[in-house]
């Protein structure tokens, strides 16, 4: 488990092969394995370091329930769908407005949501899309006017969460340091026909404005 610290922490994955199944990539793909694991374990390496950062920002998110929105209107056919999601985004734009009228200093920039909200939030008017193909876990799905949008799998699907992200330091919700890059090792063969390589990073985060955070949800169905 991961936890919020100002102390750099290791983040470690090591890939094994056999020079059998390097062989037969090369020799019917084009492939290189070596190429392949690195390429795999820098993106689970990642998916990791996002799932904690996002992990870190709901916890210290405040739950504010007078930002929720109820998509059952739609539902029972009171109102126009279309029309009755950019209800929805008023509710994050005050959720928004509300972070500045108490810090007087940031206002959210980046939103964090489950599956749901994201699919909700893809059909409201003036949202760009980002090409999600072939993403490991966490991934940008878009933008919609001031907020950069990243779904978190293992968030509520219901949920969303608001942040600050500025290069002022003090309007930022958490701070991130990358201590050392991603890095791989050499690969080394052993005797027994087998090949290994490590990889590895070191990071830390730490929430130093938590009244920035917000989080609310999508109650009802659509």
């Amino acid at each position: 488990d991961f936890c919020s610290s100002d102390l750099a922490e290791a983040r470690e994955l090591a890939c094994y092969w056999s020079i059998y199944s390097a062989f037969a990539a090369q020799q019917e793909y084009g492939s290189n394995i070596g190429d392949i694991a690195k390429e795999a374990a820098f993106s689970e390496l990642t998916a990791e370091i996002n799932t904690w950062g996002f992990q870190e920002l709901e916890r210290a998110a405040s739950f504010k329930p007078q930002f929720n929105w109820d998509a059952s209107p739609v539902l029972n056919g009171s109102v126009v769908p279309t029309d009755y999601l950019n209800m929805f985004k008023l509710k994050l734009n005050q959720a928004s407005a509300a972070v500045y009228q108490a810090t007087r200093l940031s206002r959210p920039n980046r939103l964090i949501v489950g599956s749901n909200v994201a699919a909700y939030i893809s059909m409201i008017n003036g949202f760009q899309a980002d090409n999600v193909d072939d993403t490991v876990g966490p991934y940008k799905l878009g933008r919609l006017d001031e907020f950069e949008i990243y779904v978190a799998p293992d968030y509520d699907p219901n949920k969303w969460v608001m942040s600050c992200k500025s290069n002022d330091i003090r309007r930022n919700s958490a701070l991130f340091g990358e201590y050392m890059p991603l890095t791989s090792t050499d690969q080394i063969g052993l005797a027994n026909a087998s090949v290994q390589a490590g990889y590895a990073t070191m990071i830390a985060m730490k929430v130093v404005n938590p009244a920035t955070v917000v989080s609310g949800k999508i109650v009802g169905t659509f």
